[in-house]
C-alpha cells in the first residue's frame, strides 16, 4: 500500500488535508475503515438474520420515554443494518468486530459538508475517505457515500467543494448543510463512524445473541428512529427469541416444565394476535399491558419450554385466535363478559381444580376516603367526602360486577375492569368494609358491643328507626351528657383474593394442575374451551 504522506490543505479555509496519492479513485483497492471499522459484504447482500418468521417489533422507549441519545456494546462486536423494501430482516451495512461500544445522537448542528457522488460500494466509500484527514461516512437510504469537511458556513463548504472538483473530477461534488434529522453513528469517544439519513436503522451484536442496551441484553435488533431530537427505540426479534425473554418474566422459571410451556405457547399466540400499539409503529411493548419482556431473566428450564414447544400456537375453529392469562385466579377463573362487557367463545369461566397456595390467595388493600375521592376526581366523578364503598352486584364466579362509591355531594357507580384499574386493587375478589369509629353500646342481652352507628337499629320515642348516614351522630351517656361520634369512615378495607383479570389461565393454577402431573395440552384446554394446539405452518 503506497504511503500516504501529507501534502498542501485543499483550501485555506477548509483545514482539509489531501494524502498523497489519493488524487485518482481507486476502485480496484479493497478498502478497510481505519480503527474500527471491519469490511463487510458489498450492499445489497443476504440478510443477515435466516428467520423463516416475521419479526415480532417490541417497544421499548417511545413518545415520552424516547431518548436524547442511544449507548450500545457487545464483546461479539456490533453492526449496522439498513431494511430495504420488501425485505423482512435488516442486511448490514457496516461491521466492527470484537468488544465495541457505540453511541447514536442526532446530528451535531452547524456543519456544512461536502458530499461525494454515490459509490459503488461500502468499501470504496471507505477508501475514497482516507483520502481526507477529515471525512466521513455517510449512508443515504440506497447508497455510500463520503461527506468532507466541517464549514462554519455555506461559503467556506462551496470554496471547498470547488477545490475537491478540482483534486477530484471523477466525482460529483455538492453541499450538505446541517439537518437535524439525521443521525450520527460514533465511536463511545464521539468520533463519528457514519452520518445516517432520517429513517429507521437498525443495529445488533456481530456475534453472539445478545446487544447490550440500558444495561440489559437484547436479542435480534435494536431499530432507531430519530424524532424531534429524540430516539424511539424498537427491539426488531425473531419471534421464538422473543419468547425466551417472556416467559421467565410471566411465569417463574423454578415452576415445572408442563407450566413453563403452557405460558410458552400461550405467549406465542399472543405475540401473534396482539397488536395494541400498531399506530405507534410496533407490536407490542415490554410491560404488563402486553408482556413482560426481561432476556436477562433467560434459564436452562425456561428456554427448554420454548424450544420444546417451538412453533405451537392456540386455535379455535381453525384460526389462531387471542388469548389471555393472568397471575391468580382467586378460586375461579371469569367470563369475558363480565371483565370487558362481551363474550369470547372460546374463554370460559372455571374453578380452579387443586389448591393453589399462591402468595395471592389472600391479601388486603387499605385506600383512605381522601385517596377514593382523588381517584374518582381524576376519573371526572366528583362525589365529595367519600362516606360508603358498597359493592351492588357480584358474577357468577364471585367478582365484583359493581360498586357504589357514596359521597357527601353524590354518588356513582363504576363496573367492571373499571373498578380493580381505578382502584388498584389486586382482583376484584374482595370484601370491602369501611373503618368508622366505633361506639359502645349495652346490647338488650346487658352485653357492651363496639358497633358502628350507621344502619343500626335503635328505639326512639317515635318507636324504632334506622340510623342514616350523617357527619355525626350524637350518643347520651348514663351520666347524661352528649358526646359526638363520627360516622364518616377515615379508610376502607379491601379484603381479596387472586391477582388480575381473571380471564383465561390462572398461572398459579397452572402451576397446580402442572405438579398433580397435567401436561400443557391439558393444562390448555382445561382453561380454554373448544381449542386445538396446533404447530405454525402445518
Amino acid at each position: 500500500m503506497p504511503t500516504q504522506e501529507k501534502t498542501a490543505p485543499l483550501s485555506k479555509t477548509s483545514g482539509i488535508t489531501r494524502m498523497k496519492g489519493c488524487s485518482v479513485l481507486r476502485h480496484w483497492k479493497v478498502g478497510v475503515l481505519l480503527l474500527l471499522l471491519t469490511a463487510v459484504a458489498v450492499w445489497p447482500q443476504v440478510p443477515a438474520h435466516a428467520q423463516g418468521t416475521s419479526p415480532v417489533r417490541v417497544g421499548l422507549y417511545y413518545n415520552a420515554s424516547a431518548l436524547s441519545q442511544v449507548t450500545v456494546s457487545s464483546t461479539g462486536g456490533l453492526k449496522l443494518g439498513w431494511l430495504t423494501s420488501g425485505e423482512t430482516w435488516p442486511v448490514e451495512l457496516l461491521t466492527q468486530t470484537g468488544q465495541a461500544t457505540w453511541l447514536v445522537r442526532p446530528e451535531t448542528g452547524g456543519r456544512y459538508r461536502v458530499a461525494s457522488g454515490d459509490l459503488p460500494d461500502r468499501a470504496t466509500a471507505a477508501d475514497l475517505q482516507r483520502c481526507f484527514e477529515r471525512a466521513v461516512l455517510a449512508w443515504t437510504g440506497s447508497s455510500w457515500q463520503i461527506w468532507v469537511g466541517d464549514a462554519a458556513d455555506a461559503a467556506n463548504a462551496t470554496a471547498l467543494q470547488n477545490e475537491l472538483a478540482s483534486q477530484h473530477p471523477e466525482q460529483t461534488w455538492r453541499v450538505v448543510g446541517p439537518d437535524g434529522k439525521r443521525s450520527e453513528l460514533c465511536t463511545s469517544s464521539g468520533q463519528v463512524l457514519a452520518v445516517l439519513p432520517a429513517s429507521d436503522f437498525y443495529l445488533a451484536a456481530a456475534e453472539g445473541p445478545f446487544i447490550n442496551f440500558d444495561n440489559k441484553p437484547y436479542r435480534g435488533w435494536l431499530e432507531l428512529r430519530q424524532q424531534g431530537g429524540r430516539f424511539r427505540v424498537i427491539n426488531y426479534v425473531d419471534l421464538e427469541d422473543y419468547l425466551l425473554g417472556v416467559v421467565p418474566r410471566e411465569m417463574s422459571p423454578s415452576q415445572p416444565l408442563e407450566a413453563l410451556k403452557v405460558q410458552a405457547i400461550a405467549s406465542r399466540t399472543v405475540a401473534l394476535t396482539y397488536r395494541k400499539h400498531g399506530s405507534q409503529g410496533f407490536d407490542l411493548c415490554s410491560q404488563t399491558c402486553c408482556q413482560v419482556y426481561d432476556h436477562s431473566r433467560e434459564t436452562a428450564n425456561s428456554n427448554r419450554a420454548v424450544q420444546e414447544t417451538r412453533g405451537l400456537v392456540i386455535t379455535h375453529q381453525g384460526q389462531i385466535k387471542p388469548v389471555y392469562y393472568h397471575a391468580d385466579a382467586g378460586g375461579h377463573t371469569e367470563n369475558p363478559v363480565y371483565v370487558w362487557g362481551s363474550s369470547i367463545p372460546h374463554m370460559q369461566s372455571v374453578p380452579e381444580p387443586y389448591p393453589t397456595n399462591s402468595p395471592y390467595e389472600y391479601w388486603e388493600e387499605r385506600l383512605t376516603a381522601a385517596e377514593i375521592k382523588q381517584i374518582l376526581a381524576q376519573m371526572g366523578h366528583h362525589v365529595g367526602d367519600v362516606l360508603a364503598v358498597e359493592p351492588l352486584a357480584y358474577t357468577p364466579a364471585g367478582r365484583v360486577e359493581r360498586l357504589r362509591i357514596v359521597g357527601t355531594m353524590g354518588s356513582t357507580i363504576l363496573e367492571r375492569e373499571a373498578i380493580r384499574l381505578n382502584l388498584r386493587l389486586k382482583s376484584r375478589v374482595y370484601t370491602v368494609k369501611a373503618d368508622i369509629p366505633a361506639v359502645s353500646v349495652l346490647a338488650a342481652n346487658g352485653q357492651v358491643l363496639a358497633v358502628n352507628p350507621s344502619g343500626l337499629q335503635v328505639a326512639t320515642a317515635a318507636g324504632q328507626q334506622t340510623l342514616h348516614r350523617t357527619d355525626a351522630y350524637h350518643l347520651l351517656g348514663r351520666n347524661g351528657q352528649r358526646r359526638p361520634s363520627p360516622a364518616q369512615a377515615a379508610s376502607f378495607l379491601f379484603v381479596g383474593s387472586g391477582y388480575g383479570h381473571g380471564v383465561g389461565i390462572s398461572q398459579h393454577g397452572a402451576y397446580a394442575m402442572a405438579r398433580q402431573g397435567h401436561t400443557y395440552d391439558e393444562i390448555i384446554k382445561y382453561y380454554y374451551r373448544d381449542v386445538e394446539i396446533v404447530k405454525l405452518g402445518d
